[in-house]
């Protein structure tokens, strides 16, 4: 939320400047009013934002899991709901280890799944420093079937 915050004040940046500008003013004595009431409005629209952005993710989340439980096979699906999940919330990804942590799979097992994921061309890696990163790859995954 912090991070949404941020970005609106920087989006309505002279709102902000000239609210708390008009605090200084020396006829305004100080009052703050006019910065809490700015600042509160950005709040609410930067809220609104990452409601609108959550409900948006959430539909994605759900067709992504209705055509998951249709197109994987069993053994894959939550590791394809884990990729999913990182798919949509996450800049970069997940890495191995975090995919070892949250599905409770030995690294072996999970290379093995992975492989399998990429086989099918539903795997998309991206190396990033000395990390690999795992995402759904959604083009293939949404081509898949139809």
């Amino acid at each position: 939320m912090g991070l949404g915050i941020s970005y609106a004040v920087k989006q309505e940046i002279e709102k902000y400047y000239k609210a708390f500008s008009r605090c200084e003013h020396p006829l305004n004595r100080g009052d703050i009013t006019p910065f809490v009431i700015a600042f509160s409005e950005i709040c609410v629209n930067a809220m609104c934002n990452l409601r609108d952005a959550l409900t948006e993710k959430k539909s994605q989340m759900d067709m992504y899991l209705h055509r998951s439980a249709v197109l994987v096979p069993e053994p894959l699906r939550t590791l394809v709901e884990s990729l999913i999940t990182a798919t949509l919330f996450t800049f970069d990804g997940v890495t191995a280890k975090e995919l070892c942590e949250a599905e409770r799979l030995s690294r072996q097992t999970l290379y093995k799944r992975l492989s399998e994921l990429r086989k099918l061309g539903l795997l998309q890696e991206e190396k990033i420093g000395r990390k690999v990163f795992y995402k759904l790859n959604e083009e293939a995954f949404l081509l898949r079937g139809c």
